[in-house]
Order: C-alpha cells, then sequence, then structure tokens
C-alpha cells in the first residue's frame, strides 16, 4: 500500500499534529500477497481489484471529515523505495473533481 499525503505541516494524517491535517489522499495498490508493488501503471478501480489503484480523497472541514472516492484515471509510479515514492497521477473522483499531476512523497513519522 502507497500512501500519499498533503496537509498544513507536509505530514499527516497524525492524531496531535499541529496545524491539524487538512487533507490526505491516500493510494492503495493491490497486489497479491506474494507480489512487491513495483514501479507501473496502475488504473484506478472503485473496487479492489489485482494490479489496480483506489484512491480515496478527504478534506477536513469545519463540519467533519468528507471523503471523496477515485472513480477512474492512473496511477503512475515512477519510484518506490523504504524512503520515498514518486511518479504522477490523473484521477477523476466520485463529485466529478479531477486531480492530476506530479507527486513525491516520503513516509511521515508515526505518532
Amino acid at each position: 500500500m502507497v500512501e500519499i499525503h498533503e496537509s498544513a505541516d507536509g505530514c499527516g494524517p497524525w492524531p496531535g499534529v499541529v496545524p491539524p491535517t487538512r487533507s490526505v489522499l491516500s493510494v492503495t495498490i493491490a497486489r497479491p500477497e506474494s507480489t512487491s508493488i513495483t514501479p507501473d501503471r496502475y488504473p484506478i478501480a472503485q473496487a479492489v481489484a489485482i494490479d489496480h489503484a483506489w484512491v480515496t480523497y478527504s478534506h477536513q472541514e469545519p463540519a467533519g471529515n468528507v471523503m471523496f472516492p477515485g472513480i477512474s484515471g492512473t496511477f503512475d509510479l515512477v519510484h518506490l523505495s523504504d524512503s520515498a515514492a514518486e511518479g504522477s497521477l490523473d484521477v477523476t473522483l466520485i463529485d466529478g473533481t479531477r486531480l492530476e499531476g506530479e507527486f513525491s512523497a516520503v513516509p511521515c513519522p508515526g505518532p
């Protein structure tokens, strides 16, 4: 599983992070347990499907956390190591919002 977090402090979504996390883009890649995740292009799936990715975008609002699943698009994983993940994505969320561009993510420290 690869998770990409965008937040006010560049890390998250850990409880107690100040300033609080504003938004989180989670990308999960489904692979058989015996197969590691490798750089590749993964189509977005709405349900768990082998060799596909599913995306959830959550955003904190005054009324609470709002979540939007991805319904179509692609997730291109170019580089993956213990210390970083890089690539690009082009995802359409269920509300019609399109998220696209390059990303570079590093692991965040635990709570």
